[in-house]
């Protein structure tokens, strides 16, 4: 009990000292002082804390910007580079096409080239003919003229001759003009039914003026020559060259 008493004693004791400072305190101005620091403490503390959370997000905002500008740097950098490599790939292109178009050009020149040469080289061998059998039938002509050779057998070697130019020229147009090919000259079409024929595109033995002005003075000159001879009408020589 008397311990009890003592707690109860000293617990009104500490009461009546705990009113007894508080009641000092409310008379002076500590207690405001206290509550105005600590206010002022937690406030601080509060805004400290605020900035410190804003300054970190601002701070990780700033470092994601500048990743996404990096990436869309490095996007920007390789549409670049992929233009520069359709560039490069497209010129590659475009000079392969041109390199393959040149060659195939070249090709198709030479083979122009070819066909016209031996056209011209088969035009001036049927030319040298021609003269051969001019040269041939004014040697007989003179030889009849002096009385060396009968007309008879002037007529049938000249009628030989002439026949045999003729019917070269003729052979040789006809096989141009049907069955050579327009391609290669040495080369005969044989007609395939599914195969479309090509149409020589090259001069054939009359392409230039100057040979048919040749070849007509000749025909007139033969045409005057039999006439002479055998008293008949325009021969049938002047008018075959003049076909070809």
């Amino acid at each position: 009990m008397a311990t009890a008493d003592q707690f109860r004693t000293t617990e009104t004791s500490q009461a009546e000292s705990l009113a007894l400072a508080l009641t000092q305190l409310q008379g002076s101005n500590a207690l405001t002082s206290f509550t105005t620091d600590q206010r002022a403490s937690l406030l601080n503390t509060v805004m400290q804390e605020h900035s410190d959370t804003a300054a970190y997000n601002l701070g990780n905002l700033t470092r994601s910007q500048d990743a996404m500008n990096n990436i869309m740097y490095y996007h920007a950098r390789n549409k670049d580079v992929d233009n520069i490599q359709s560039n490069l790939l497209g010129r590659a292109t475009s000079e392969a096409q041109a390199s393959v178009s040149d060659a195939n050009n070249a090709k198709r020149q030479f083979e122009i080239n070819e066909w016209t040469a031996a056209n011209k080289a088969e035009t001036l061998f049927l030319m040298q003919l021609l003269l051969i059998a001019i040269t041939f039938t004014i040697f007989m002509l003179f030889l009849n003229r002096m009385g060396v050779v009968p007309t008879a057998v002037f007529s049938l070697v000249t009628g030989i001759v002439v026949f045999a130019v003729i019917i070269t020229f003729i052979v040789r147009y006809i096989y141009t003009s049907r069955d050579r090919d327009g391609r290669y000259w040495n080369r005969r079409n044989y007609g395939h039914p599914n195969e479309p024929k090509i149409t020589p595109k090259c001069p054939d033995v009359s392409g230039n003026t100057a040979g048919d002005v040749i070849l007509a003075g000749v025909g007139s000159g033969l045409d005057r020559l039999s006439t002479g001879i055998f008293g008949t009408g325009p021969s049938i020589v002047g008018s075959n060259v003049l076909l070809l």
